[in-house]
């Protein structure tokens, strides 16, 4: 079943209702993005004391936000897109095809949301306008 523009963008703006500033891929601000793809780091004991509370003797530990923030804007760290059967969070597509994480901040509280699936269609549509079929 195809679906027109405006459907394509109501189910959008239905499936984000109270967020603001919606975007795919990484948040440098987001706690479940640090502990999912942050790199780790050499600890301040390096390795040294096997009671380390940051690191337990490992000698590396999670990085810290602003660490995690450096790691990102690098380029270091970054969201392979995955293929999903599972339905698109932001548009509701059923069509199997790669997913990304997307974010946006809640209007209310000001706490960044993590979302977990957003299609091609919606990474394109967030980043550059375009809608489905309009040759990219």
């Amino acid at each position: 079943m195809n679906r027109t523009a405006e459907e394509f963008i109501e189910a959008i703006a239905r499936n984000t209702e109270g967020l603001e500033a919606v975007s795919t891929g990484i948040c440098p601000g987001c706690s479940q993005c640090l502990d999912e793809y942050g790199k780790p780091v050499p600890c301040e004991c390096k390795g040294e004391e096997p009671d380390c509370p940051k690191c337990d003797g490992r000698g590396e530990r999670q990085p810290t936000p602003d660490e995690f923030e450096d790691q990102w804007s690098t380029g270091e760290v970054f969201a392979e897109p995955f293929f999903s059967w599972h339905r698109c969070d932001l548009c509701g597509s059923t069509l199997g095809g790669d997913r990304e994480p997307w974010h946006a901040v809640d209007k209310a509280s000001g706490k960044i949301i993590h979302g977990e699936r957003a299609c091609v269609d919606c990474m394109i549509f967030l980043a550059n306008g375009q809608l489905p079929g309009e040759g990219y």
